[in-house]
């Protein structure tokens, strides 16, 4: 290590799994809230993945038999609509299409990591977020977040709770879990479990927005202050020098901006007045005020935050133009570039669901 070398997190030294940087579910989960905020609550990376949605998802799968009987191929498909449009029929809690369910699945992946999905006897099929597969407290058995694993590493069983939970709470006993097994004894999936692994031994999914937490939360400060900047530029005051007596003439200046008192650190306190347009600030007997010009927006900031939403694009796969919508950063040929190399994305991420 060196002073140009930064410390990794979780890095021992010692090689691990995948599986031992998120083996707990407390901190996995911590991962899992987080990502939830920042598409939930930023104004940018939201809608930022709901076109990387809408250019994975599409229209969503086709089917296409192929029995080599055209009337049966043809049954077949106006059956599969059918189920497939109905929410009543295709979704156990009666609220979505099949199209509908796919999209929530691919933004939970990238969101949360994974997802899973439960097909049931009826032809339904049950939905359940990430935070429901969890690990109880006392456990002795080849657990990870939730999968029980054989010694080649097969998923066994995935523990999900009763009830939904306080994903940063503890499960304590093993009779809160509902083990379903991944197969049933015809060796058909019964747990579809949505993640895309980047390695071998990793069991569940990781949010694709784990490298950019730290980035995401430097583009909303750099928003907020350049927002700040634009405010106070457009800020005006008049500012007076009080020669001494003039208090005692006119009273105490009245009340400029908000006020709060703020304790020193030699154990006095003093009065921090916050800014408004329009103000008239007197000054103290014996003080001289001088005024702060605030700086208009410079151009590297813009061109900052355009760095910070390329990387953040880059990591979820969408290109600046698309993830702005705006096309002027380049010409026809730069877009059409930029969207063929994201198209070969989609078409992964296709695959993956």
């Amino acid at each position: 290590e060196s002073k140009f070398r930064r410390r990794r997190f979780g890095d021992t030294g010692t090689p691990h799994s995948a599986d031992y940087h998120v083996a707990s579910d407390t901190k996995y989960f911590k991962m899992v809230e987080l990502s939830r905020d920042m598409d939930r609550n930023d104004p940018m990376l939201g809608q930022a993945i709901t076109r990387c949605v809408d250019n994975t998802i599409q229209d969503g799968p086709t089917l296409d038999p192929d029995t080599g009987d055209k009337e049966l191929d043809e049954m077949i498909k106006d059956d599969f609509w059918a189920w497939a449009i109905d929410p009543d029929m295709c979704d156990l809690a009666g609220e979505m299409t099949f199209h509908q369910m796919g999209r929530l699945a691919f933004r939970q992946m990238l969101v949360d990591g994974d997802i899973f999905a439960l097909p049931n006897t009826g032809g339904s099929i049950q939905m359940l977020e990430c935070h429901r597969a969890r690990t109880p407290k006392n456990t002795k058995r080849n657990v990870v977040n939730g999968v029980l694993l054989n010694e080649n590493r097969r998923h066994e069983e995935y523990w999900f709770t009763k009830e939904s939970v306080d994903p940063m709470g503890f499960v304590k006993k093993v009779s809160d879990i509902v083990a379903v097994p991944t197969r049933d004894d015809s060796g058909y999936r019964q747990v579809m479990h949505v993640y895309n692994p980047t390695r071998v031994s990793q069991t569940r999914g990781v949010t694709a927005l784990a490298p950019i937490v730290d980035l995401q939360s430097i583009l909303g400060d750099s928003v907020f202050a350049t927002l700040v900047k634009l405010q106070v530029s457009a800020c005006w005051a008049v500012l007076r020098e009080r020669q001494g007596g003039l208090n005692q003439l006119y009273g105490p200046r009245p009340q400029a901006g908000p006020q709060r008192t703020e304790q020193v650190s030699d154990g006095t306190a003093r009065l921090i007045e916050g800014l408004s347009p329009g103000m008239d600030i007197p000054g103290q007997p014996g003080e001289k005020l001088t005024a702060f010009t605030p700086q208009v927006v410079a151009n590297e900031t813009l061109s900052f935050i355009e760095m910070l939403l390329t990387w953040i694009g880059t990591n979820i796969g969408m290109p600046l133009v698309m993830m702005t919508l705006d096309s002027r950063q380049t010409n026809f040929s730069g877009w059409r570039g930029s969207f063929e190399q994201a198209k070969m994305g989609f078409r992964a991420n296709q695959q993956v669901m």
